[in-house]
């Protein structure tokens, strides 16, 4: 059987986040949560480990979303992993194509769009 596939959620909101944590885990996915952009790109920074997608909320204190997936991409020794951005914002598709990201997610988001668009970008088969 394959390892689990690795989703870094990097979401400021602890009830959301962990909301997302217990989802994605549920479906067998090994979840590294990081409560802010700067943590999720400290994270990201050690060798070791890379997660196959990451979820990404825009609006979030201090480095956001936008700011993150940016350093993100100046960043010559992390690789390109696949970005989902989630938000509540009416332009979001707009602003996902603008920064980079590959995919998006509207708030609230529903329970099997957030699989099938992360399984998407994993390369997973979704049963559901």
């Amino acid at each position: 059987m394959d390892s689990p596939k690795t989703v870094l959620v990097v979401e400021d909101d602890g009830d959301t986040r962990a909301a997302y944590s217990q989802i994605l885990e549920s479906e067998n996915y090994r979840v590294v949560e990081a409560p802010s952009g700067e943590e999720a790109l400290e994270y990201l920074s050690r060798a070791g480990e890379r997660p196959a997608v990451i979820l990404v909320d825009l609006s979030m204190p201090g480095l956001n979303g936008r700011e993150f997936i940016s350093t993100l991409r100046s960043n010559p020794s992390i690789p390109r992993i696949p970005v989902i951005v989630i938000s509540g914002w009416r332009d979001i598709a707009e602003q996902a194509e603008q920064i980079g990201a590959q995919d998006f997610i509207r708030k609230p988001c529903g329970l099997d769009e957030m699989l099938a668009k992360v399984a998407s970008h994993c390369g997973q088969i979704v049963y559901h």
